[in-house]
């Protein structure tokens, strides 16, 4: 899979292979620094498969788009195809630690 964004300059791969026809839990997490650059984390079934430093987002601009799944211009090789459960954005960064105990929740 990729992560890109505003943030991230070019596309990050995840070294992480997905089988078909398997549940999996994935996050994403932004982390915020004030004094050096920030950080893009992606879990997998609770346990880190990426990292990567990105730059600062701008909040003076709106956010006013977001895409799961795909991206501005889908193409079969920048859309997800499958199914998604459930989708929660948080307020807050979320540790390691809580995203290893949702896993575990199920």
């Amino acid at each position: 899979g990729q992560i890109t964004g505003k943030m991230t300059k070019t596309p990050s791969k995840v070294e992480k292979r997905l089988e078909p026809h398997t549940w999996y839990m994935v996050s994403v997490v932004y982390v915020y620094h004030r004094m050096k650059s920030c950080e893009l984390l992606c879990y997998i079934n609770g346990r880190l498969a990426h990292r990567q430093d990105v730059g600062y987002v701008n909040t003076s601009e709106p956010f006013d788009k977001c895409y799961i799944g795909s991206s501005p211009r889908t193409t079969v090789e920048t859309s997800f195809c499958g199914q998604m459960s459930s989708v929660s954005l948080f307020g807050d960064t979320l540790t390691s630690q809580t995203i290893s105990a949702l896993y575990r929740l199920g």
